[in-house]
């Protein structure tokens, strides 16, 4: 399931219509929709710093290994050494090229409006709502960090179409000392996201089944 976050971000607008990349050291986003409005900046510049910095750590590794069907030690090296830059480049510049060829418009055309903040197992989130043409809205969540600043929360944004993604890859990885960092993974960072899908309120029936058949799965 390849650009699931692409979807995520576009198929409401549109359907309702008609070294490695580590953070760098830019300030923190002081309110969720700051975070969100970087974050499209930055993918639209190809800013790979900032869209790091804007983003929840290790949030980038786990869609890459997902989208790509990368086994347990490929994606424990990404989530612990870090997304290489000229993969997180690379990644940005497909993920700004096919937005702008699926919605018929730029990224940086989105409007950021309000947002709603909410908790989720003693972490706080917001749903910051997206405008586009026609007034039409989706939603990207933020996560207050540990440092205190806003960052988009990318497996939160796209946790309702990776659910299943994330059940298979989990149930392929192998027993050992690889496989135990790769399961650790899933637990640490994506299991989080998916609380907060389940605790904003916005989730569906089938995705709620998933989630909670998964997070029981992964001891979550």
């Amino acid at each position: 399931m390849r650009r699931a976050l692409l979807l995520s971000v576009a198929i409401a607008l549109v359907a309702a219509a008609c070294s490695n990349s580590e953070p760098s050291q830019a300030a923190a986003a002081e309110v969720p929709t700051e975070a969100v409005a970087r974050w499209f900046e930055a993918v639209e510049n190809g800013d790979v710093d900032e869209a790091a910095a804007t983003t929840v750590d290790g949030a980038l590794a786990i869609v890459l290994a997902l989208e790509n069907d990368m086994d347990s030690s490929e994606m424990s090296s990404l989530v612990v050494d870090g997304v290489p830059e000229d993969l997180a480049g690379a990644y940005w510049a497909s993920f700004r090229q096919e937005f702008a060829d699926f919605a018929g418009r730029p990224i940086s055309t989105l409007r950021v409006g309000g947002y709603r903040e909410f908790e989720a197992q003693g972490v706080d989130y917001a749903a910051v709502t997206i405008i586009g043409r026609s007034d039409t809205e989706g939603t990207v969540y933020t996560r207050l960090e540990d440092e205190g600043g806003w960052a988009v929360d990318l497996l939160a944004t796209v946790g309702s179409g990776f659910v299943g993604v994330m059940q298979r890859s989990y149930e392929s990885i192998p027993e050992g000392e690889e496989g135990d960092a790769a399961r650790e993974a899933f637990r640490e960072l994506a299991a989080p996201s998916l609380w907060a899908i389940l605790a904003s309120g916005g989730a569906d029936d089938g995705f709620t089944r998933e989630a909670f058949g998964f997070l029981e799965l992964i001891g979550a």
